[in-house]
C-alpha cells in the first residue's frame, strides 16, 4: 500500500517533516489504522504493531525503555559513556550528531544559548555516533557527545533545527523508498532488485611443522597479488609481514568464490609445504596475531538494516564454530560488532574471525553472507540489542547464545535464498549442533581436501 510517516499531532518537528515527506509520495498520519503499509517511519508515535508491516524504521522495541538501557548497551559495545550522561540541558561544548542509516547528516555544537552548526568534518565522532545509534536499534536519531567522544545522550526523535529539516527528510525518504523498492521487487519477482556480489580477503598464517614456530608470510608471498601479505601485520625482528591473505575476484555465487579461495590455498601451500611449513587459520593462531575473515559486499547498499542482519545472522552463528579461547582474545582489539569499512565497490564487513579453518566452514560463511545480502530485510530479529547477549558474544559464551541461535536459524531457513544453498548451510548448522570447534593448528591442506586424509595403520592378524 506504500509508505507511512507516523507522527503525533501538534509535534513541531513531526509536522515539518510531514510537510516535506508528503510531496515525496509518503502518506502522513497520527494513526496507522488498518492500512496494509509496506514501510512505516515512526516519529514519536508508537501506535500499532510493528509485526504487521514488512519494514518499520525506529521500531517500538528500539525506542521503548531506551532512556534506561542505552548506557549499558553502549558500554558493552566498547563505546565510552560520559559520567555526565543524560544531562537534561547540554553543557557548552557538547556536540550533537544527527544520523540516518549509519550516515552522519550534520553536527551541531552547544553554546550557552543555542546550537550552532559545525561545518568542519568530524569523522571519528560522526562514526562513533552512527555506531551508537545502530547498537540501540535505531535507524535514525541524534547522539550527544563530548569532544573526546564519550556519549552523553541518545535521541530517537530529536528536535530538528530548521536548517536541518530538508536534509533529514531527504534521508528518511530515501531510506524508506529504498526498502519499499526491495519489498516491491520481492513481491513481483521473488528476489531482491540486484544480486549481492561477494568478495573476500581471509587471512591465514604459516607454521613450521618441526618446531611449531611461526614463519612470516613474507618469506613466501609478495605484498600484493592473489595470495599476498596483509599490510598491517609487521613482524618486528626484521620488519617481516606475518599474515597472508587470499584475494579472489568478486563473484555473485559464493560457491564459486569458495572454489577460487581453495585454488589460491592450493597454490600458496604447495610452495610452503616443500619446506615443511603448514598453513593455519582461525581467530589468533599465534598469540598477538589476530586473523580476520573479511567479506566484501557490492550490489547492495550499506545501511543499518543490513548491518544488523550481518551482526545477528552471520557473526553470531560463526561464533558458534570459532575457537572460544582465541575468539575472546581477538575481540579485545578486533572483530567488534558493526565493524565495517566503506570501499569504492561497496563495503567490507570485518567482524568475523578467519573462517578459512575448513572448506565446510568457509562455504557456510560465504553462503550465509550471500543470503543476508539478498534477504536482509526479511531478517528482523536483533538479540544483540540486549546488553547481556552482547556481553555473551564478546565472552564467547556459547551456552548462553545457543537458544538464540536456534531462533535466528529458523528465520534464515524461511528466506527464499536458503533453499539455493541448503546443503552448504545445513552442513554449517550440523557443525554448530555438534558443538564442533575450530582447531587453529590443523593443516589447511587437510581441512580443505588438498591432500588425502591420514590413514590409520591397519592391525595385522595375530
Amino acid at each position: 500500500m506504500g509508505k507511512l510517516f507516523l507522527y503525533p499531532p501538534g509535534d513541531r518537528s513531526g509536522e515539518e517533516l510531514a510537510r516535506r515527506l508528503y510531496p515525496r509520495g509518503m502518506a502522513v498520519a497520527s494513526d496507522p489504522g488498518n492500512g496494509d503499509w509496506e514501510t512505516v517511519v515512526r516519529w514519536r508515535n508508537l501506535i500499532g504493531d510493528d509485526a504487521r508491516y514488512p519494514v518499520v524504521l525506529n521500531e517500538c522495541r528500539a525506542v521503548r525503555d531506551l532512556e534506561s538501557r542505552w548506557p549499558a548497551v553502549l558500554q558493552v559495545n566498547r563505546i565510552p559513556v560520559s559520567s555526565r550522561a543524560a544531562a537534561k540541558s547540554p553543557l557548552s561544548g557538547t556536540y550533537r550528531i544527527f544520523v540516518c542509516n549509519l550516515r552522519p547528516l550534520a553536527a551541531y555544537r552547544a553554546t550557552r544559548r543555542s546550537w550552532q552548526r559545525v561545518h568542519r568534518r568530524l569523522p571519528r565522532l560522526s562514526h562513533r555516533a552512527a555506531r551508537a545509534a545502530y547498537f540501540l536499534g535505531l535507524d535514525f536519531g541524534a547522539v550527544d557527545a563530548t569532544r573526546g567522544g564519550s556519549i552523553l545522550n541518545v535521541h530517537p526523535f530529536p528536535d530538528l533545527p530548521s536548517s536541518l529539516v530538508g536534509s533529514f527528510s531527504t534521508a528518511l525518504a530515501g531510506l524508506a523508498a529504498e526498502l519499499e523498492h526491495r519489498v516491491h521487487s520481492r513481491r513481483l519477482t521473488g528476489a531482491a532488485p540486484r544480486p549481492a556480489v561477494l568478495g573476500a580477503d581471509p587471512e591465514f598464517m604459516l607454521l613450521r611443522a618441526r618446531t611449531g614456530r611461526m614463519v612470516p608470510a613474507s618469506a613466501f608471498f609478495p605484498r600484493y597479488g592473489f595470495v599476498g601479505c596483509d599490510e598491517r601485520a609487521v613482524w618486528t625482528p626484521r620488519r617481516r609481514r606475518a599474515l597472508a591473505e587470499i584475494r579472489p575476484r568478486p563473484r555473485s555465487d559464493p560457491r564459486e568464490l569458495a572454489e577460487a579461495i581453495r585454488g589460491g590455498l592450493r597454490r600458496a601451500l604447495r610452495r610452503a609445504s616443500r619446506r615443511r611449513v603448514l598453513g593455519i587459520a582461525g581467530n589468533m593462531p599465534f598469540r598477538g596475531f589476530p586473523t580476520g575473515g573479511h567479506i566484501h559486499f557490492s550490489g547492495v547498499r550499506l545501511g543499518s538494516r543490513l548491518m544488523r542482519a550481518l551482526d545477528n545472522y552471520l557473526a553470531l552463528p560463526l561464533l558458534m564454530v570459532e575457537n572460544a579461547r582465541t575468539a575472546r582474545l581477538r575481540r579485545r582489539r578486533y572483530g567488534f560488532l558493526a565493524d565495517w569499512r566503506t570501499k569504492r565497490h561497496g563495503f567490507e564487513y570485518r567482524t568475523p574471525g578467519s573462517w578459512l579453518v575448513s572448506r565446510e566452514v568457509a562455504l557456510g560463511a560465504l553462503c550465509l553472507a550471500k543470503l543476508i545480502g539478498e534477504d536482509f530485510e526479511l531478517l528482523r530479529n536483533a538479540p544483540l540489542q540486549e546488553a547481556p547477549l552482547t556481553r555473551a558474544f564478546y565472552r564467547c559464551d556459547k551456552q548462553a547464545l545457543r537458544p538464540v541461535i536456534a531462533g535466528l536459524w529458523r528465520d534464515l531457513s524461511l528466506t527464499p535464498t536458503y533453499r539455493l544453498f541448503r546443503p552448504e548451510l545445513e552442513t554449517l548448522r550440523a557443525r554448530m549442533d555438534e558443538a564442533w570447534e575450530a582447531s587453529e593448528r590443523e593443516d589447511l591442506r587437510r581441512t580443505w581436501g588438498l591432500i588425502p586424509p591420514r590413514r590409520r595403520p591397519s592391525r595385522g592378524r595375530r
